[in-house]
Formats: structure tokens, C-alpha cells, sequence
């Protein structure tokens, strides 16, 4: 039952053997993340935004903000699919704990009611730690400035829960979902922030060509001049 960053939980061992192992370990770094792999980080993340030893060493020390606030971010991407450097000019002023929402790229993102809670814890973490400081954004470094553009702390986290230290295939499961949900591109892409390339990557897991083809026949068949060719 021991959590996975923790060095002798049999989870962090395992995933430690198959990482060092030339045979078990592969090269799917870029792959989507499985639904087992997102609820097991889902899990993580909540044991860490609940810990009590956590939250209260991160008033005083930089790793556990930094892994407090890591599970803010992972949990974003999952809901998002938001890309990191659009995670790192979010500003105070977009988050709304009234209504329970974030606003992403002019798009008003609803947050589960758990997830509203941990923001709000984050808040007043943020604020007691930066009351000096003069800034403005949501997701920031434990002295104060602006969250960096490198990914270490975050990938990290996502190492130790399941030895994967690319943030690529959590987006990539994101955007997958919307588009199962039918989401139109436009919205996608102006949301996530991704590319045209990622996003063909993300539509190649969902096509279904015998549902589509049926979608075709039907099209076709409807067509006035079919009857008459």
C-alpha cells in the first residue's frame, strides 16, 4: 500500500527493475498513456493533494511544493489536455473557485468539485508563501517567479508513479478522450495549444474504418443521383 514514489513500495522497485532491464524496457515514450496507467496516476496524485506531511512540509521545503504542485499539473493535463507552456502563463485571475472553472485560450474549462478543492488548497499555499512577491500567475516556483518551461519536477512525478517521464502521452490521452466525445478540432487545438502533427497522431487512435464506411455508404446512397446512376 505504499506509494509509488516511495523507494520501497513494491510498485517503485518494480517500475525501477523494468526501466534498467534492456529486455522489458521499450521505447514508447510518445505512446498514449493506457486507462489503467491515467487512473493509477489519478490515484497518486490525490494521495499526494491529500497528504497532510506533504502539505505542511511544503510551507517549508521546496521538494514537496514542488511535488504538490506537480500534482496540480498532471491532473490539468488530464482534464485539459493543455500543453506546458500554456500551464505556465495561466494566471490567478483565471481560475474561478466561486463558479468552478479555468479559463484556458478564452475557453472556460468546468473542474470536478475534488479538483476545485486541491486548487484551493494550492492558493493558499501560493499565497502564504509569496506575499511578498509581486506576481500574478497560477502555477509558480517555490521562491516566488513564474513557473520554469522545463518539465524536471513534474516529469519526475510522473516517473515514480509510472515509469513514464514524458508528458506527451498524457496529452495525447486527453486529446484522444475528446475526440472519442466527438470535439471539434478547432476547439481541440486552440485549447490544447497542439500541433496539426500531434493532432493527426491523436485522430490515426480513433479512426474507425468500418464506422466510417458505413457513415460513407449511407451518405452516398442518400445522394439523388445514386437512384439515377
Amino acid at each position: 500500500n505504499l506509494s509509488a514514489s516511495n523507494h520501497s513500495s513494491y510498485r517503485y522497485k518494480m517500475n525501477e527493475f523494468i526501466s534498467n532491464n534492456s529486455i522489458l524496457k521499450d521505447s514508447r515514450g510518445f505512446n498514449t498513456l493506457l486507462e489503467e496507467e491515467v487512473n493509477d496516476l489519478i490515484k497518486q496524485c490525490d494521495e499526494t493533494l491529500s497528504s497532510d506531511d506533504i502539505y505542511i512540509n511544503a510551507f517549508e521545503e521546496k521538494r514537496y511544493f514542488n511535488k504538490f504542485r506537480s500534482a496540480i499539473i498532471i491532473k490539468l493535463i488530464i482534464l485539459t489536455g493543455v500543453r506546458y507552456e500554456i500551464i505556465c502563463n495561466l494566471k490567478k485571475n483565471n481560475l474561478d473557485l466561486k463558479y468552478n472553472n479555468l479559463k484556458i485560450n478564452d475557453y472556460s474549462v468546468p473542474l470536478p468539485n475534488n479538483f476545485r478543492d486541491q486548487f484551493e488548497k494550492y492558493l493558499k499555499l501560493v499565497n502564504e508563501l509569496t506575499f511578498k512577491k509581486d506576481n500574478d500567475f497560477l502555477l509558480i516556483e517555490y521562491e516566488g517567479e513564474q513557473l520554469k518551461k522545463t518539465t524536471a519536477d513534474t516529469a519526475n512525478f510522473l516517473k515514480n508513479s509510472i515509469d513514464r517521464s514524458d508528458l506527451n502521452g498524457l496529452i495525447k490521452y486527453s486529446v484522444v478522450n475528446m475526440l472519442k466525445h466527438e470535439m471539434n478540432e478547432h476547439v481541440i487545438r486552440k485549447l490544447t495549444g497542439i500541433g496539426t502533427k500531434f493532432y493527426e497522431q491523436c485522430l490515426e487512435e480513433v479512426v474507425d474504418l468500418d464506422k466510417d464506411n458505413r457513415h460513407l455508404n449511407s451518405i452516398f446512397m442518400s445522394m439523388a443521383s445514386f437512384n439515377t446512376l
